[in-house]
């Protein structure tokens, strides 16, 4: 009887779950490096949402749609530490930086795997970052392709 009646209960939780419960999140996006773009769990291409706190805290911009941004805004400039505008280890990976700005700033150990950096508007700036196959590379003059796998980005 018991036999039977934890059958029963593992048949009706069973049948509760629907597709949506294996989806994480459909407001996440990641990058999917076999095909260059930023796909939520469900496979629908788009961006992440900038939440610059989080990216201040964590790094990670990925799939970020940057559109018209001043990317010194990522950083902590509220710390002495970061008055050297230096963007260490930023993953921004399929993100898209349509008319963004780096002024005065450092990215360095960046991931821009996937990234469309063709309308990024910079000056003063270095950056010193890995790409892949999937990157627009900036349409200024100044970025380099080093051992094909990264760029070096400087005017």
């Amino acid at each position: 009887m018991k036999i039977t009646y934890y059958l029963m209960l593992v048949i009706i939780m069973a049948s509760g779950c629907s597709d949506d419960d294996e989806c994480e999140s459909k407001a996440i996006f990641k990058y999917n490096e076999s095909n260059g773009k930023c796909l939520n769990c469900e496979g629908k291409e788009g961006y992440n949402v900038v939440d610059f706190e989080k990216v201040r805290i964590s790094k990670n911009a990925e799939c970020m749609d940057l559109s018209g941004i001043n990317l010194i805004n990522l950083l902590d400039t509220t710390n002495n530490q970061n008055s050297d505008h230096l963007m260490d280890g930023y993953n921004f990976k399929g993100s898209n930086f349509n008319k963004s700005v780096l002024n005065f700033a450092y990215i360095m150990n960046g991931n821009f795997d996937g990234a469309d950096l063709s309308n990024l508007d910079y000056y003063y700036a270095t950056i010193d970052a890995k790409i892949d196959n999937f990157t627009k590379l900036p349409v200024i003059e100044g970025c380099k392709i080093v051992n094909s796998d990264s760029i070096r980005c400087s005017r």
